[in-house]
C-alpha cells in the first residue's frame, strides 16, 4: 500500500496543472508572441530568429478560437496589437539594416508584416521594401516576385511599387522624379528570368506617372 500511496499526490497535482497551463498558453495573444520573437530578432537579426517571427505572423492575421483578438477572445487583442506595432515601429531600423545587406530571410520577414499591416505601420514598410529599388533593383524584383501572388490577393502589388512617402508629398514634381528613377533603375535589371517581370512592374510604374503628369 505505501509503495502506491505515495504516487497519488504527484499524480492528483499533474492532472490538475494541465489544465492550468493550457488556460495560461490561450490568455497570451499572437501579438505579444510577436513582440516578443521580434525583440529577439532585434538583439541578433539573424535569418533564424527572422524565420522564427515571420511563422508566427499568419497567425496574427488570423488569431486561434480563443485568444485575445481573435472572434471568440478578449477585446485585449486590440491593444496587444497596438503595443505590438508601436514597439516593431520603432525598431525597424534593424530590418532595414539587414534588408540593406541583403539578407533574404528579413526581405521575407518585411513582407509578411507587410501583409499584416495597415495605416502608418504599411506606409513605414512600404517605404523599407521599395528603397532597394534604387539600391538593389535586382534583389528587389527577385523578392517582390516571389512575394507577387499574395500581393496581388490582397490588391497591394501596385500600391507598393508606387507608394510615395511623406518626404515626396509636399514638394512639387518630385513623385515624378521619383517615378522616373524608379524605372530607369528597373531597366538595368537584365537577368532574364525576371526581364517579362521587370517590365509588368515599369508597366505599372509608368502608368502612375501618366497619371501624375
Amino acid at each position: 500500500m505505501k509503495s502506491f500511496t505515495g504516487f497519488k499526490i504527484p499524480i492528483l497535482f499533474l492532472v490538475l496543472l494541465l489544465p492550468v497551463r493550457e488556460i495560461g498558453a490561450q490568455s497570451v495573444s499572437p501579438w505579444e508572441n510577436l513582440k516578443a520573437a521580434y525583440a529577439a530578432y532585434v538583439k541578433n537579426p539573424s535569418a533564424r530568429n527572422a524565420k522564427k517571427v515571420s511563422e508566427i505572423v499568419p497567425q496574427c492575421a488570423n488569431p486561434p478560437a480563443g485568444t485575445p483578438g481573435s472572434s471568440s477572445g478578449e477585446s485585449a487583442g486590440v491593444s496587444d496589437q497596438e503595443d505590438a506595432e508601436d514597439y516593431l515601429m520603432a525598431h525597424l531600423g534593424t530590418l532595414e539594416k539587414r534588408m540593406k545587406e541583403g539578407n533574404r530571410a528579413s526581405f521575407q520577414l518585411a513582407y509578411q508584416l507587410f501583409s499584416i499591416s495597415d495605416g502608418e505601420f504599411s506606409e513605414e514598410l512600404a517605404e523599407i521594401l521599395d528603397k532597394p529599388i534604387h539600391s538593389n533593383p535586382e534583389l528587389f524584383l527577385e523578392e517582390l516576385k516571389e512575394n507577387q501572388a499574395e500581393l496581388q490577393q490582397s490588391g497591394r502589388f501596385e500600391n507598393l511599387l508606387t507608394f510615395m512617402g511623406p518626404q515626396f508629398a509636399d514638394q512639387a514634381g518630385q513623385p515624378l522624379k521619383e517615378y522616373q528613377s524608379r524605372i530607369r533603375a528597373l531597366r538595368k535589371v537584365r537577368k532574364a528570368s525576371l526581364k517579362t517581370f521587370r517590365d509588368q512592374c515599369i508597366d505599372v510604374i509608368h502608368n502612375e506617372f501618366i497619371h501624375a503628369e
